[in-house]
């Protein structure tokens, strides 16, 4: 099946989910029991192939591979922005669908459907794709969620004035260190009961903040207050931004349920 480098999940068009075995260099599943045990799941798979699984997720979410080619092969982003989010997502109690961002213009993507439209990590975004994101996604009342750097990296060097216009939010840089953002249980995130708080896994620049007066706070950074996760109710759409990954599952749920 076909598989990337970089993500350890595959998801095919039309919620096919593809999975695949690695013998370990010979012999490693040899026995009868296991083998037993394949042969029944070639046999539910027959059975299943043609079974119409169409997709009910009102959730999209797009991992960039592009974008990491321009990040330090041990830096942290690559757990803390596209290995541990789809274990997190997968705890919030609704489906989600995920995608290459490559894809996001693709003919067979059900745009249509999806109302909350989460972005980990396209620090690199191609004009064409800007431009289908402002004709395309920026539509319908749906939420779209940004994380860290969107559109950071451009043609002539790195731009927080970039991530401000596909945010819709006036982002600048942080001089904090210390990436920790806590979220008070209130507004959208009454239901925490409790602070929240979520991070980087290791020290991390550059930093972001948010510094819009229009915007409404969602979090702030734990160290010096500073904006650090907040919404902005735009013209045809919500756009939510979080200078810092690593979102829980119980921020990701309250996002979703808003």
């Amino acid at each position: 099946p076909p598989r990337s480098t970089l993500f350890p999940y595959t998801t095919l068009f039309r919620s096919r989910v593809a999975l695949w075995w690695f013998d370990f260099f010979g012999g490693y599943y040899y026995s009868k029991p296991l083998m037993k045990e394949v042969a029944n799941m070639v046999r539910v798979q027959e059975r299943l192939k043609c079974v119409p699984m169409r997709s009910v997720a009102q959730i999209a979410v797009f991992g960039d591979v592009e974008s990491m080619y321009r990040v330090q092969a041990f830096s942290p982003l690559a757990n803390d922005l596209l290995v541990t989010p789809p274990d997190e997502l997968a705890r919030i109690g609704a489906p989600y669908d995920i995608y290459n961002f490559s894809d996001l213009d693709h003919e067979c993507l059900p745009l249509d459907q999806y109302r909350l439209i989460i972005f980990m990590n396209p620090f690199l975004m191609p004009p064409d794709k800007r431009d289908f994101i402002a004709g395309r996604v920026r539509r319908g009342g749906r939420t779209l969620l940004w994380i860290y750097a969107p559109d950071y990296i451009g043609e002539h060097g790195f731009s927080t004035d970039a991530i401000s216009s596909i945010t819709g939010m006036t982002v600048t840089a942080h001089t904090g260190g210390d990436s920790t953002v806590q979220v008070a249980p209130e507004g959208i995130f009454s239901r925490l009961g409790t602070t929240a708080h979520y991070s980087f896994s290791a020290p991390l620049a550059p930093l972001f903040e948010v510094q819009d007066r229009d915007v409404l706070t969602l979090g702030v950074y734990q160290s010096d207050g500073a904006v650090a996760f907040a919404s902005k109710g735009l013209e045809n759409h919500t756009s939510v931004y979080s200078a810092v990954g690593n979102l829980p599952a119980a921020i990701c749920r309250e996002v979703a349920r808003a």
